[in-house]
This record gives C-alpha cells, structure tokens and sequence, in this order.
C-alpha cells in the first residue's frame, strides 16, 4: 500500500488542554510518524506519514481530541510521502 503525507491544521479550543500528547498516544499505535506543535496563532500543527487508510482513522480520532478540547476544523493537505521521519513526537 501506497504511503502519504499528510500537513494538518487544527482549529478549536487544542492548545493547554493535552492534544498534543493525545495525538502522540494516537499516532504510534498506528505506526505513523511524524510530529504535532502548538503554534503561535492558537492553532495545533500536525505532519503525519503512513498508510492513507491509516492517516484517515488516526485524523477521525484527532476530530474527538482529549476530553477537555473543543475540535473545530481540520484542514488537511496531502502530499506525497517523504520518508522523513522516524517516530511521532511533540515538536516545540
């Protein structure tokens, strides 16, 4: 199966409130890697490699978040798989 990138943006209440170790605990399970960071407009920063299929449940499961978070929206842009990362962690 073809692997692919994913740049995934996402809105909502998602900063202080444990997403980005939520995303970590989602992701590695899957075996996707990749990396999730807080940016600076109150937004979370997601790059995700893997299985497409794979990508769209983890990306479901980002949509619940952790109990305390409100997700808005994801904007997802697929890109092809570059092989750049090893594990998925929390970028600061």
């Amino acid at each position: 199966m073809a692997k692919v990138r994913a740049v995934v943006r996402v809105l909502g209440t998602v900063q202080g409130v444990g997403f980005r170790n939520f995303a970590v605990w989602k992701a590695r399970p899957l075996r996707l890697t990749g990396y999730v960071q807080n940016l600076s407009d109150g937004t979370v920063r997601l790059e995700i490699e893997g299985n497409h299929p794979t990508i769209e449940k983890f990306l479901e499961q980002l949509k619940q978040g952790p109990e305390e978070s409100e997700v808005e929206e994801l904007e997802v842009i697929w890109t092809d798989y570059l092989d750049e990362f090893s594990d998925f962690t929390v970028w600061r």
